[in-house]
């Protein structure tokens, strides 16, 4: 191993013992890597695709059954989104147990966008899980608050604004689950790219022992 790749090696040890001591500098290392070029250009073509089912959304806000079709919504998505958590974890224990020995070194010396390819996918896998944990969460909120508001008369307060509000938030919530979807594709990259280093740090290894 050269110099530069020591110093490499050393750099990426260090930003990971240093920048990742506490919850809050994890979820800020994650904020900065979502505001990528990569992900805004994500986000304005979900956002675009939003807004040509507005339509849907807007028919669903002043259906009789409204209630209905946000709650099968809501369903789909859960079901949805907790097998691809269980897929996430799987995964992660998969990328864990794959990167050791040559691998965790190939990754290490690897740098991209001011951070090596371990941390890279490590803080990747972390931050998917937590948007799965997220849209978990806000199922079962919505599953305890919906009965509510539908039974509740306050709802009619919102007046004229009140399908607005809907489309408005059906509309953020139908965005955020495609984000998700979209997401699973890097985190399969990501482990085909895991699989890859594997093996051609163990191809290495072995020509290696071979001479």
């Amino acid at each position: 191993m050269d110099r530069n790749d020591r110093e490499k090696l050393f750099h990426g040890l260090k930003s990971m013992s240093e920048e990742y001591n506490t919850f809050r500098l994890v979820l800020l290392k994650i904020l900065k890597k979502s505001c990528s070029m990569k992900t805004m250009k994500r986000v304005i073509i979900i956002v675009v695709l939003c807004i040509c089912c507005l339509p849907l959304m807007e028919y669903a806000s002043i259906s009789n059954k409204t209630y209905f079709y946000i709650n099968n919504l809501i369903e789909v998505t859960s079901d949805l989104m907790i097998a691809l958590f269980s897929s996430t974890l799987g995964g992660y224990a998969l990328f864990q147990a794959l990167t050791s020995g040559d691998t965790l070194i190939s990754f290490l010396r690897q740098e991209s966008d001011e951070m090596n390819k371990f941390e890279e996918f490590n803080l990747s896998f972390f931050s998917l899980t937590l948007g799965y944990l997220l849209i978990i969460l806000i199922n079962y909120l919505l599953k305890i608050i919906l009965p509510i508001i539908k039974d509740g008369k306050w709802i009619s307060s919102f007046g004229n604004h009140q399908n607005t509000i809907v489309i408005i938030c059906i509309f953020l919530y139908v965005a955020y689950s495609i984000f998700l979807l979209l997401e699973m594709r890097s985190f399969i990259f990501n482990l085909f790219q895991c699989f890859n280093v594997n093996a051609i740090s163990h191809g290495i290894k072995a020509l290696k022992d071979d001479n």
